[in-house]
């Protein structure tokens, strides 16, 4: 799980918005994201009960959550939140650390595929939200499809 801010243009004026995007890595596609305007723990936690929602609903028996030690992940509201899972486990790195780099360049693919798709100019917050669903949809549709077509030729 990781933040990552996006620059674009609402109305005609220029907005940096928060995203904090979680991934399953074992297929690359992203279970989880929400916005802010500003890194808070509102928008980690949000995301955390999203991934929650997920690991419950396919009834996985535990979770590793990576993320950086940002103010935000490192809040109260995130620990208690980790604290009342018992399935759930919360690893933090280091800046540098092995498993940030690779986050921080799917969040860059993330987002240079959708930019490059629909720009970066919205009428509103919510337009912006609604195209972003639709590409993380069509995008972990793709990437599922991918990931179900090589595993069927090894077997």
């Amino acid at each position: 799980m990781d933040g990552s801010y996006l620059d674009l243009i609402i109305k005609g004026k220029k907005v940096k918005i928060l995203g904090e995007f979680a991934y399953n890595w074992y297929n690359r596609d992203m279970i989880a994201y929400n916005f802010s305007l500003s890194e808070n723990s509102e928008v980690v936690v949000k995301t955390i009960k999203e991934v929650i929602k997920v690991i419950s609903k396919y009834k996985v028996d535990f979770t590793i959550l990576q993320t950086d030690r940002g103010t935000a992940n490192a809040s109260y509201a995130v620990k208690d939140l980790i604290n009342s899972c018992p399935n759930l486990v919360l690893s933090m790195s280091e800046a540098g650390f092995k498993h940030n780099a690779p986050t921080e360049a799917l969040n860059g693919w993330y987002k240079d595929c959708f930019f490059a798709e629909y720009g970066n100019e919205f009428k509103s917050i919510i337009e912006f939200k609604l195209f972003f669903d639709e590409f993380i949809i069509k995008r972990n549709n793709l990437q599922n499809y991918l990931y179900n077509k090589k595993r069927n030729q090894i077997s």
